[in-house]
């Protein structure tokens, strides 16, 4: 028989297996997880993070009481700290982040078809972390308040040239054409997005101001005025990061801004085998990471937000959308396809939560241009 020791300092959840045999117990418990097979056991020690999901999706662990709550007291406690093992990093290291690698990895989540994530975003289509005024504020005006405040950030100005990288189903990019009257570039890996955001340029009468290239941030051409990369350093990868600048820096003329948001952490750790399945390659750097890179490659570092509870709250309204869109994701798709999905934006807003991952929000400058005294680029 399969022995199981459970550390004294496990979270506040109860642990049971189908065979009515209690693993854990606790008084105040968040949440109850009930284990199918104890084969899910061994697969829990050799691997938690994926080990977890994979019997998650497949129905052989499920989850009472509130899953985000559960899955905090898990993040928080020593469970959680153990990182993924050797031969997935091995194995990570000899698969480079090449333009090649990097297309796959960002069709295999972005790919997806633009029908499944109309179903929970937004009707912008924006794929990243919102700013909200007030916790209320619906989601949609939570993304243009967030694109706002990167603008006021970058002080664009008419007819100047603006590119972003890595820039999804296109709202950024359009919404600084049809505002702030700036030439638009943007760029993506994934042929989906570019295709869907050029359809949307095209439909707002923009295409002579906006348009969108199926391209890597190491193929940029052009110099611009101002940058903007949201929802991408993530994808780059840690041996990658100082390239990553180096070409931001080569695209952005003296005196240009560029502001960058970006999924980070505190200490630097490698991703979970889940958040490498999720999204294969990518890495949350740290602060430290971000600062000396952009440093080593002429740029400086001006102004910097923490947006982590906006990221949090964010989450929350995609997995209530998602919720609410189950059985057309699962008629889309299937089943499996959707557990992971739900597992997915589930894991990613008890990170946030949990303080386990923070959302940065950085203006950088290309030399030493003068910024108003006082910083308030708020727009609520």
């Amino acid at each position: 028989m399969l022995s199981v020791s459970i550390p004294s300092d496990a979270p506040p959840i109860e642990i049971r297996l189908s065979s009515g045999e209690l693993l854990t117990s606790a008084r105040n418990a968040v949440g109850r997880v009930l284990i199918k097979s104890r084969r899910v056991l061994l697969d829990l020690a050799r691997n938690p993070a994926l080990g977890f999901a994979r019997a998650y999706v497949e129905g052989k662990i499920e989850i009472e009481g509130d899953l985000v709550a559960t899955l905090c007291a898990v993040l928080k406690s020593n469970l959680a700290q153990k990182g993924p093992p050797l031969v997935s990093r091995l194995r990570r290291f000899l698969l480079p982040n090449s333009i090649a690698r990097a297309r796959h990895n960002t069709m295999a989540h972005y790919d997806l078809g633009p029908e499944f994530f109309k179903l929970w975003l937004d009707e912008t289509m924006t794929y990243s972390g919102a700013v909200f005024p007030r916790e209320d504020t619906p989601l949609c005006q939570a993304q243009q308040v967030k694109c706002d405040l990167i603008c006021n950030k970058l002080a664009l100005q008419p007819d100047e040239r603006f590119l972003d990288i890595g820039c999804g189903w296109g709202y950024l990019a359009l919404h600084v054409a049809e505002k702030y009257g700036a030439s638009s570039l943007g760029i993506t890996n994934s042929p989906g997005q570019q295709r869907y955001a050029t359809q949307r340029a095209a439909q707002r009468g923009l295409a002579d101001r906006c348009r969108f290239e199926l391209r890597d941030y190491r193929q940029i051409a052009g110099v611009f005025d101002k940058i903007a990369s949201v929802g991408m350093l993530e994808h780059v990868g840690r041996s990658y990061l100082g390239g990553y600048f180096s070409a931001i820096a080569a695209a952005l003329r003296p005196g240009g801004r560029c502001v960058i948001q970006v999924i980070g952490q505190q200490h630097p750790k490698p991703v979970t085998d889940f958040a490498n399945a999720i999204f294969p390659g990518g890495y949350f750097p740290t602060g430290a990471e971000i600062l000396h890179h952009a440093a080593a490659a002429g740029l400086s570092w001006r102004h910097a937000d923490n947006l982590s509870e906006h990221y949090a709250l964010t989450l929350r309204q995609w997995r209530k959308n998602f919720q609410a869109a189950r059985e057309k994701v699962e008629a889309l798709k299937d089943r499996a396809f959707a557990r992971w999905w739900e597992l997915y934006l589930a894991v990613s807003e008890a990170n946030f939560t949990a303080d386990r991952l923070q959302l940065f929000q950085i203006l950088f400058t290309k030399g030493n241009e003068k910024l108003p005294l006082t910083r308030n680029f708020a727009t609520f």
